[in-house]
């Protein structure tokens, strides 16, 4: 239990100095690339492919940016933006349809 707590500090700790990300996609390969990208690119990233672990993870943790990639259940997607409206309202969202080479300027765009 300590250590969870320990974890949840650090992460308050790095988000006032790291833009955080959640990235949702229907795939593992694209959740990892898409985490690949951003973590190289000095963005603090948080994968998920299971909409219920998504849902509780942004219930319990402020984040910058929720990134959607495409093929995503509508529903699912639905569902994370009222987390996110209702936990954390100045959260961004991007819904993400190209391939991997715009990732980084498209989560660029929605922070200028």
């Amino acid at each position: 239990m300590e250590e969870e707590v320990k974890e949840n500090n650090e992460m308050e700790v790095s988000s006032s100095t790291t833009k955080q990300v959640v990235v949702f996609g229907k795939h593992d390969y694209i959740i990892k690339n898409t985490q690949n990208t951003l973590e190289k690119a000095g963005y603090a990233v948080k994968g998920f492919t299971e909409v219920e672990m998504a849902r509780m993870y942004l219930e319990a943790n402020p984040c910058d940016l929720l990134f959607v990639a495409g093929a995503v259940d509508p529903h699912d997607r639905i569902a994370l933006k009222e987390v996110l409206d209702r936990q954390h309202p100045a959260s961004k969202l991007l819904d993400h349809f190209g391939g991997p080479a715009t990732i980084l300027s498209e989560v660029e765009s929605v922070f200028k």
